[in-house]
């Protein structure tokens, strides 16, 4: 099985648990966006399968196997965002995330000056999402150290 067909799978999988879950929102008016951005998931893994299933000669060469470290360091890594986000604030830990995993995938051939690149770019996104968030949606985020 290839890379095309476990992500397909997985992408697949979690939006019908996504879509199974939304019985769990009590107001009908608050389930119509997340049910559109749910429905076009499933529609794309589904199409990502399909894909994956028709097109041969793609995907995974032989002898290049599937990075099951980086995947289980990246799982590690996102699985800690969500543990500290409670406690140093969503925003910082944002922040850290997005500098660690931008880091661990792009290691190969890392610079002071990508490095510094990296950092700014995560600082950007970051204030992305404040401005989007905090100021113009006033949407509650856990708070922390900072915010």
């Amino acid at each position: 099985m290839n890379k095309e067909l476990v992500v397909a799978l997985v992408c697949l999988v979690g939006s019908l648990g996504l879509y199974l879950s939304l019985g769990t929102i009590s107001e009908e008016t608050a389930r119509i966006f997340p049910r559109v951005v749910i429905v076009v998931m499933i529609v794309l893994s589904a199409l990502l399968l399909l894909q994956g299933l028709l097109v041969k000669g793609r995907g995974q060469k032989k002898g290049n196997p599937f990075p099951w470290g980086r995947f289980f360091v990246l799982l590690g890594i996102i699985i800690g965002y969500f543990v500290v986000m409670q406690s140093i604030g969503f925003y910082v830990s944002a922040f850290i995330f997005f500098v660690g995993v931008s880091f661990l995938l792009g290691r190969s051939d890392l610079t002071p000056a990508k490095g510094a690149s990296r950092i700014f770019q995560s600082a950007l996104f970051t204030g992305v999402l404040f401005v989007l968030f905090k100021v113009l949606l006033k949407v509650q985020t856990p708070t922390g150290l900072l915010f």
